[in-house]
């Protein structure tokens, strides 16, 4: 849209304009770009971490792992999909990324987000635990 605003275009391109090779190269970058700095994730309940262990919600699941896997600062990741969407749990990322980074998502989820009461995180309760 960027790239057809800089055109002064005024109206959305048809589908038929958008098969010129400068504009797939721009549509692509665009794609990749917004990959790298976004998370996609679902808006269905049924892809909420408590919802179920059916195949396309493993799938899914697996998917956000594998987009936190591209990211620079995993813990920003965690604590979205963890504490913001509730898509993924502590558990499944500790098994994938260990505990390190997920303890560093619970921070970041508290202290930049201010999205969780710390007691409610199950790593929290098994560290407190733990010390006792």
């Amino acid at each position: 849209m960027d790239w057809a605003e800089a055109r002064n275009w005024t109206q959305l391109p048809r589908v038929s304009q958008l098969y010129h090779e400068d504009h797939i190269q721009v549509a692509l970058t665009a794609w990749n770009d917004s990959l790298r700095t976004r998370i996609r994730t679902a808006y269905e309940p049924c892809y909420h971490r408590d919802a179920g262990d059916e195949w396309h919600q493993v799938e899914y699941r697996n998917y956000l792992l594998d987009q936190v896997e591209t990211k620079a600062h995993k813990e920003f990741a965690l604590a979205t999909l963890i504490h913001r969407y509730e898509h993924l749990s502590e558990e499944l990322a500790a098994q994938r990324f260990g505990k390190a980074v997920v303890e560093k998502a619970l921070r970041v989820a508290k202290n930049c987000m201010g999205l969780i009461n710390p007691c409610q995180s199950l790593l929290i309760i098994e560290l407190q635990h733990s010390t006792h």
